[in-house]
């Protein structure tokens, strides 16, 4: 337990460096839940590799849950992936808010995005917050579910923190950084 409260004091105490890919902070004040992205590189797309559909009827479920606050980005469907676009084909701002409300939908072949528990504690998946940097959202149309960080350039993060805002550490092209 101590080597887990350490390792979360690291990544909590980390600041972030200019040359990292992207940084994501989830944070939850007053019953409401963020997600702010650092995005260091431009891009007309950000996927979102956990894209699998609801198994009780197919639907995409970061839709219903998920709001983008960043004025011109919103969430596309591409083929089986959840996209993060800017209006007008341009690319996306550096830095995007998401509001959302944590789910613990079943997902077809997926981790449930989130597990609430009977004293009101939420554990959220963090693999939901992962981003792929692709050049335009129609290259994604065609691909099969189950395209995971490995598969491409990758922005993976790991969420960990015992207090709040959760820092996240992310991994691109198999290099760690911490934000």
């Amino acid at each position: 337990m101590l080597l887990i409260m350490a390792i979360a004091a690291q990544i909590a105490g980390s600041k972030p460096k200019l040359h990292e890919p992207a940084s994501a902070s989830v944070t939850h004040r007053n019953g409401a839940w963020q997600v702010d992205y650092t995005l260091r590189s431009d891009s007309r797309g950000w996927i979102f590799p956990v894209s699998a559909p609801k198994q009780a009827d197919h639907r995409a479920w970061r839709s219903e849950v998920w709001r983008v606050v960043t004025p011109g980005v919103r969430i596309e469907r591409h083929g089986a992936y959840d996209v993060l676009v800017a209006d007008h084909g341009s690319t996306v701002p550096r830095k995007v808010r998401i509001t959302f409300t944590p789910t613990n939908a079943t997902l077809e072949r997926e981790y449930d995005p989130a597990i609430s528990f009977s004293n009101g504690a939420t554990a959220l998946y963090s693999d939901q917050f992962d981003l792929v940097p692709i050049d335009h959202p129609a290259t994604v149309d065609a691909k099969e579910a189950g395209l995971s960080v490995q598969d491409s350039v990758a922005v993976h993060c790991r969420c960990a923190s015992m207090t709040m805002p959760v820092r996240c550490s992310c991994r691109a092209n198999g290099k760690v950084t911490r934000s």
